[in-house]
């Protein structure tokens, strides 16, 4: 709030503080010029004195230096007489000892010499003996090593040399034990009907399909039954019965068409979902296993590979089968799932594990927006603290201080304070 009065003389209202200032101001301005003026009139007469005074001492520095140096002078003169004359004395002297030390470590140079000269020829002779024995202990390791290298690839060569030995003794009795076998089998053949040829046929099938397919259930066809020689139970990892292959073996010299309606017949009554035909005797159009009217024949060599494929073949089918057949139920168990009591305790102990990390967060950010606060208000007090101490400094020096931009209002003039 301003406050103004009236002139008693003019009617003007006049501004008192403004007027209290202006008085102020002026008695200060006053008092600081007179203040100012004594100042520099006694640093006048200081410095006036003191530059006489440091005129009258360097006058008499440089006469005391003066003197100095001439004593100096005639004091080195003497002492370079002095010590010229000792080092001739010396340099007399020093040559005669120089002259009798040098013939005498001459002299015991030469003995030193020939003395280093014995001893260098014996160090040449222990060196050159200890080369030879380094060499020929270094010829007598790589002998030894040679030598058991040698041995080694002996060893290992008789080794490798015995094995084969054995191995072959081994084959040779196995091909005469084959042979043997295979000679029996052939007078057997010759002696015995197609019948016992066809029945070693169907045991060789049974036995690969047991051997190779430990999972499946292999049913072997009694003899006299009407139908083929063994069925194969499919079975996955899973213990689930995927299907079943049905064998039959032939062991004639020629191929008959009629063998394929009766077995197509056969598979219809024991209800199997592939037939293979493992014959001796191929149909005149075929080299290679193949298709006959839905029906897989085959040489008994085939047969190995055919059955691995066709039983891999099975369980996919299956396995597309099980996944078509059982959608629905995939369905209804997920829905039974979503409203069961278990989905509802899984998805609580997800909603309160969000819910306890949520009050973490927040815990954490409280903790900090304290500790932001109560830095921030240290700093409000230093700052404070800090344009209160620049205020004062202005006020003291009459705004002299050059101006700190942080510290001032943005566009504020203090030119009319000077003034």
């Amino acid at each position: 709030m301003v406050h103004k009065i009236e002139c008693e003389h003019c009617g003007n209202k006049i501004n008192i503080e403004q007027s209290i200032w202006k008085s102020i101001s002026i008695d200060l301005n006053s008092k600081y010029i007179k203040k100012d003026v004594e100042i520099k009139v006694r640093e006048k007469a200081l410095n006036d004195e003191k530059d006489k005074q440091d005129e009258e001492v360097a006058f008499l520095v440089a006469q005391e230096r003066s003197l100095l140096v001439k004593e100096y002078n005639d004091a080195q003169k003497i002492q370079e007489e002095m010590i010229q004359t000792e080092v001739d004395k010396r340099a007399i002297l020093y040559k005669e000892l120089l002259d009798k030390q040098i013939r005498e470590e001459v002299k015991n140079d030469l003995e030193d010499a020939k003395q280093k000269n014995i001893e260098n020829n014996k160090i040449k002779i222990e060196n050159m003996k200890l080369e030879a024995t380094v060499n020929t202990m270094e010829s007598q390791h790589q002998v030894d090593i040679e030598m058991k290298v040698a041995e080694a690839i002996n060893f290992f060569e008789k080794k490798v040399i015995e094995d084969r030995e054995q191995q072959r003794s081994e084959n040779d009795v196995k091909m005469k034990q084959m042979q043997k076998s295979i000679e029996d089998a052939h007078r057997q053949s010759n002696q015995g009907s197609m019948q016992i040829q066809g029945e070693a046929q169907e045991q060789t099938i049974e036995s690969f399909l047991k051997y190779n397919f430990p999972l499946d259930i292999i049913e072997p066809i009694k003899h006299g039954a009407r139908g083929g020689d063994c069925l194969q139970h499919i079975v996955n990892n899973n213990n689930q019965k995927c299907g079943i292959i049905y064998y039959e073996s032939k062991r004639t010299k020629n191929f008959e068409n009629s063998w394929i309606q009766k077995f197509k017949a056969d598979m219809r009554e024991k209800n199997v979902d592939i037939g293979v035909l493992a014959t001796q005797a191929m149909p005149k159009s075929m080299k290679r296993a193949g298709l006959v009217k839905g029906i897989w024949v085959c040489s008994l060599e085939e047969f190995k590979m055919i059955s691995h494929i066709l039983r891999k073949q099975l369980i996919e089918i299956y396995k597309i089968r099980s996944i078509s057949e059982n959608r629905e139920d995939i369905v209804s168990h997920l829905y039974r799932y979503l409203t069961s009591s278990e989905f509802k305790m899984d998805m609580e102990a997800i909603v309160e594990g969000f819910t306890e990390m949520k009050l973490d967060i927040d815990s954490e950010k409280k903790a900090f927006h304290r500790i932001w606060s109560k830095r921030g208000k240290q700093l409000e007090k230093i700052m404070l603290s800090t344009v209160n101490m620049y205020g004062s400094l202005q006020g003291i020096s009459n705004n002299s201080i050059e101006t700190i931009n942080g510290l001032e209002l943005p566009g504020a003039d203090y030119s009319q304070i000077k003034e």
